[in-house]
């Protein structure tokens, strides 16, 4: 499912908001791509045969995937596209936002060892393989005319003096290199160093407004941000990376941002994933893997190993039987009506309706033409039968019927029915059972939960028609919410309520 280290996953249970919220799924970004990873809130980056791409997780194509070879991780905001040359030089493309803004720089620029921005300044090499700065808008900052150069931290840069190479390479240990250094500020103004230090060949970056250099000499001091002398002949124990590089590829080790699920999760049948919500099934399982939903969107695989992104919407897909509505040719036998009810997001989508059984096989295409209710007639099976609707490769609704109509077709709803507590702190409410199939159904109800009268009943609710029983909130004293449990049959439902005590 998800591998990721030290993930810290907070589960928003907001029952009561969105548990009575009847919501179903489509495709935001169709299964197309070879993965998809989400980078920042609204952004996925897309892999296919031909490269790395970006697009919006509705589905908006920020940078194709035969653009770019390779994105970078956000930083600062801020992530950056290249592509490769036949020198296997990376060349800047573009600059992306949080947001899915591209920025193209003009000029042609190239990325070094530092793929990312600090303190809003990027830095690239040219054609010469001169090294200089980018600002976040993408205008040169800072001209390309130094042999190598280094993150910005606490508003100065290292910068190498010696003779830039043609690719922009830097190779060998800078702590022994015998090429000069200095510093430059954000506008390239270099800082004028102690004259009692002379050139370094060295620096770290700056830290609490201070910085160890290495002078001609081989003696190490330690100097300010004005370029002043703090310390001479300082020993540091200079053990680090030198490079001090954020990797291209994922996120700098030990670090993850915080997912938050706030919506259906993820089920698993017969070695298929779909999706449920509480007690209720929002997908069949169909998916080769899947991910939870987080702020409404959720990566899916299909079973020919292309993904997608899935998008939560509001509305249910419901289907319903309707008998004698159609004319048969054949004797004794009966017609049906697949009555399809579908959330306005389906409005303009064909679907595909499929009615399979023991001894029944049909498919219909229903055209969007606009409507939210479509038809589909076919002949009675004479023993149960199974409706599935997919809609752009997606099972958007999967139901049981039998020869009169739909099986398990009961729906629940509750509320409280005073707005406050007796003089006794108790406070009534009520849980209404509705038969959306076309014949009786006969259900055992329990109802339970922490201060509420147990209540254990069985029920005969009429095609079309609903039932009710009643329950009590016992030791209502403050303003709550209190959740009951509801039982039936085979079915388990939570439902949460709002109490109030007599006195507030």
């Amino acid at each position: 499912m998800i591998g990721i280290k030290r993930i810290l996953i907070f589960i928003c249970l907001t029952l009561c908001a969105l548990g009575l919220r009847a919501q179903s799924v489509k495709w935001s970004v169709p299964p197309e791509y070879e993965s998809l990873e989400q980078v920042t809130e609204k952004l996925y980056k897309v892999t296919t045969v031909k490269g790395v791409g970006l697009v919006t997780r509705d589905g908006k194509v920020v940078i194709e995937p035969e653009e770019v070879d390779k994105i970078t991780i956000f930083s600062e905001g801020l992530a950056v596209a290249m592509k490769a040359d036949k020198n296997k030089n990376y060349r800047l493309v573009g600059i992306v936002s949080e947001d899915g803004d591209l920025l193209v720089p003009p000029g042609e620029y190239y990325i070094g060892d530092y793929p990312f921005f600090s303190e809003g300044m990027f830095p690239v090499f040219n054609k010469k393989g001169a090294y200089g700065f980018l600002d976040k808008e993408g205008s040169l900052a800072v001209d390309c005319k130094y042999s190598a150069v280094h993150p910005f931290c606490q508003g100065y840069a290292l910068v190498g003096l010696g003779k830039p190479s043609k690719n922009g390479s830097v190779s060998g240990d800078p702590l022994n290199s015998k090429d000069p250094v200095t510093y430059v500020d954000r506008n390239g103004v270099e800082i004028s160093l102690d004259k009692s230090i002379g050139k370094i060949t060295f620096g770290t970056s700056f830290y609490n407004d201070e910085a160890v250099v290495k002078t001609k000499s081989g003696s190490f001091a330690t100097i300010g941000t004005n370029g002043q002398l703090v310390q001479l002949d300082v020993k540091p124990n200079l053990k680090f990376d030198w490079k001090y590089r954020l990797s291209d590829e994922k996120q700098p080790e030990g670090y993850q941002e915080p997912i938050v699920i706030d919506g259906p999760t993820t089920f698993q049948d017969n070695g298929k994933y779909g999706y449920i919500k509480g007690s209720r099934r929002i997908l069949a399982a169909q998916f080769e893997d899947a991910h939870p939903f987080i702020d409404g969107y959720a990566v899916a695989t299909v079973s020919s190993g292309a993904t997608g992104i899935l998008k939560l919407i509001d509305g249910e897909v419901t289907c319903s039987l309707e008998r004698g509505s159609v004319a048969v040719a054949e004797k004794g036998k009966e017609g049906v009506a697949a009555v399809v009810t579908l959330p306005p997001e389906f409005k303009d989508d064909d679907i595909n309706v499929r009615c399979f059984g023991e001894d029944h096989n049909s498919q219909f295409t229903l055209r969007g033409d606009g409507t939210t209710k479509r038809t589909a007639q076919y002949v009675l099976p004479s023993s149960k039968h199974n409706v599935e609707i997919t809609c752009n490769g997606l099972v958007i609704y999967s139901g049981e019927f039998d020869a009169l109509g739909g099986v398990g077709s009961i729906t629940v709803a509750a509320a409280t029915t005073a707005n406050r507590a007796n003089q006794n702190d108790e406070q009534p409410f009520v849980v209404t059972f509705t038969n959306t199939g076309k014949q009786d159904t006969k259900i055992t109800v329990s109802i339970s939960g922490a201060n509420v009268s147990a209540k254990k009943a069985t029920l005969t609710v009429k095609a079309g028609q609903k039932a009710r029983i009643s329950g009590t909130f016992l030791k209502v004293t403050k303003t709550e919410y209190r959740k009951i449990t509801i039982t039936y049959d085979d079915e388990t439902v939570s439902k949460s309520l709002q109490v109030k005590p007599i006195f507030d």
